[in-house]
């Protein structure tokens, strides 16, 4: 596989999609949206007066819009953007659990640096700055490596999504529902939020049983 030197070496852009697809014109529009100079003045500040640039590429997904900020010192971070408005405790939950999991495990989070849930923000809309991480996507890698691994590779992937797994079943709670972050640092489950009706709110629940019934319930 050949070398990524940034995360968006593999970034296409639009290529590949129709000009009909749905999700092109909310991502045309933030694109239009952003404020690069407000993007990279925060990048700035945060990193207390190192320099940034935006990356001429991008990436998106059907919930974020990705971009990347190149620092004059070969430091890589990842804007991720939000292309629709996601109620502020989804977001800080998202972030809450990815510092919860990169704390107490070995599996590979990304560093957290800044987030801001008010969409009307100076770079013009909820976002996540982190740690970019090195390599790209299973269906963008180079000659399908990731979809199809050589018969030498395969148990070693194998025991570390393995591992990652049983890291993953260690994290346990006495509810269901989103982490949350308390002012004085320590981490509680808060309400739920489902996939699919992200402005709806559910409570926490004490079962498995509880919960999907009210997944179904709602749904209808």
């Amino acid at each position: 596989m050949r070398h990524l030197s940034k995360p968006s070496d593999s970034w296409s852009g639009f290529d590949g999609y129709s000009e009909v697809h749905w999700i092109l014109p909310p991502v045309r529009k933030l694109l239009d949206k952003i404020d690069l100079d407000a993007l990279r003045g925060l990048g700035t500040s945060l990193r207390r007066g190192v320099t940034c640039s935006i990356s001429p590429q991008f990436t998106f997904g059907t919930e974020n819009l990705v971009r990347e900020l190149v620092f004059v010192d070969g430091i890589v971070w990842i804007a991720r953007l939000g292309l629709f408005y996601e109620h502020p405790a989804i977001i800080s939950s998202e972030v809450v659990t990815m510092r919860y999991v990169k704390k107490l495990t070995t599996i590979p989070i990304p560093e957290v640096y800044h987030y801001d849930t008010d969409e009307n923000n100076p770079v013009g809309c909820q976002y996540i700055l982190m740690e970019a991480v090195s390599g790209c996507a299973a269906a963008d890698s180079p000659h399908g490596v990731l979809l199809n691994l050589p018969n030498d590779k395969i148990d070693k992937v194998c025991a570390q999504l393995a591992d990652i797994i049983l890291q993953l079943s260690r994290l346990e709670f006495p509810e269901i529902g989103s982490l949350q972050q308390a002012e004085n640092g320590d981490v509680y489950i808060g309400n739920s939020y489902p996939v699919y009706k992200r402005l709806d709110t559910l409570p926490k629940f004490s079962s498995t049983a509880d919960y999907f019934k009210a997944i179904v319930f709602a749904k209808h």
